[in-house]
């Protein structure tokens, strides 16, 4: 049997540590263990630890500096974009919070641009998709469902005109997925939300702009009320 890499190694230690750093078993008001602890707890070599807090530090959770060790960072430092500081950070209700309020400050304008500038085309295009939404719901898919939702907002993002905010979608769409798999009954939540995909599709059909950003909101509101309050 090929024994593991330094690499592999260090990846297994990235994830034994940033998993409690993201969770708060260390914070910046205690001492993060020394290179040297690490390395006799987990049985490996310095140089694996060293690649492994390089690692956490790329991902804003740690700062390490020579003679000082590696030191937790803030939150506010911690790159939320990064998908296993995503995976690590599921049970953070803050986090969620704050994603809405994003969520809130952009989509709603997205979805009334969209209401306004999409063709004939990516119109049906967005009412296909929000009929597979339900279909998808009716019959308890939520995996399907889930790859449904992603191609909706971003189709709505797609026809919205404006380039940043399609690409902002691609990014924030990961984070939209996290927050649906913290709803703890997500038939309850896909039974909410499904009437008003369906609503905002027919708004921007019918170029509806004031509407389609309303119920974008809402959309975006009943998401936060199944996240947060688990």
């Amino acid at each position: 049997m090929q024994s593991a890499t330094p690499s592999s190694l260090a990846a297994e230690l990235v994830e034994k540590l940033g998993k409690p750093i993201a969770r708060g078993k260390w914070t910046t008001d205690s001492p993060f263990p020394t290179e040297q602890q690490l390395s006799a707890e987990h049985n490996l070599s310095r140089s694996v630890v060293r690649e492994a807090i390089k690692v956490l530090k790329s991902k804003g959770l740690v700062d390490s500096r020579p003679k000082r060790g590696a030191q937790i960072l803030t939150r506010e430092s911690w790159n939320y974009w990064d998908t296993d500081v995503l995976r690590w950070i599921e049970k953070d209700r803050k986090f969620f919070e704050d994603l809405a309020e994003f969520r809130l400050s952009v989509e709603p304008n997205v979805a009334s641009l969209c209401a306004e500038r999409a063709t004939s085309e990516q119109k049906e295009r967005i009412l296909n998709l929000a009929q597979d939404l339900k279909t998808y719901g009716e019959n308890a898919q939520y995996d399907r469902y889930d790859e449904a939702d992603f191609d909706f907002h971003q189709a709505i993002a797609d026809a919205c005109g404006n380039v940043l905010m399609q690409q902002m979608m691609k990014t924030l769409n990961p984070l939209i997925s996290l927050n649906r798999a913290r709803t703890h009954n997500l038939s309850e939540g896909v039974d909410a939300t499904v009437p008003l995909h369906l609503s905002l599709a027919t708004a921007i059909n019918k170029g509806q702009a004031k509407k389609a950003g309303s119920l974008m909101k809402q959309i975006i509101e009943e998401a936060r009320h199944f996240a947060t309050n688990q």
